[in-house]
């Protein structure tokens, strides 16, 4: 059964993909979450063979960090969204801030009843496929791709921004969120 789903979902992914690439892949939107921390110690450092190694600090799950959201489409449209502390990240907040953001970028004046629907894309974090979330999405002006049953997680972000803007960012320390931001 999860075998057919597979084939079933990437038949579909693959029609809507088809269809997007004649329009130059635009209306797509791609993204996920992912924590950064204020300091970038290297893990790893050059020294001569007489050199006598200083110590490294290794990273702890104390300090001080910021959950970031990064969407980004084909077209050169993105949008990066600091979570605020204090708060959850559930699917109200999803809902309620990142989805509401998504929806301005990708229509800033409303969408035309003729246009179609953008595709979202993103991981199977659980409050991107709660209950909430999915009926929001189906009441908004996108259209869901679905993920994969037990696929890796394939979000853009994950495996192509993520990474190398934390690689660029060692040796690193920011104040506050507002460089951190600038940063990134």
């Amino acid at each position: 059964e999860i075998k057919k789903l597979r084939v079933e979902r990437s038949k579909v992914l693959l029609s809507k993909l088809k269809k997007c690439r004649e329009k130059n892949f635009t209306g797509i939107l791609a993204g996920d979450e992912s924590w950064f921390v204020f300091c970038y110690e290297p893990t790893h450092r050059w020294m001569l063979q007489n050199e006598k190694p200083e110590d490294i600090i290794q990273p702890t799950n104390f300090q001080k960090k910021v959950m970031i959201s990064i969407y980004i489409s084909p077209d050169g449209q993105y949008l990066i969204d600091i979570f605020p502390s204090g708060q959850k990240f559930n699917s109200q907040y999803f809902c309620d801030s990142i989805l509401l953001k998504l929806e301005n970028l990708a229509f800033p004046e409303g969408r035309k009843k003729q246009s179609r629907k953008w595709l979202l894309h993103f991981d199977n974090a659980p409050f991107h496929k709660s209950k909430l979330t999915i009926e929001n999405i189906d009441n908004s002006n996108f259209e869901l791709i679905q993920n994969l049953p037990y696929n890796p997680d394939l979000a853009p972000p994950d495996f192509a921004i993520f990474g190398t803007i934390k690689e660029k960012m060692s040796y690193a320390q920011y104040l506050d969120e507002e460089t951190l931001l600038s940063q990134i």
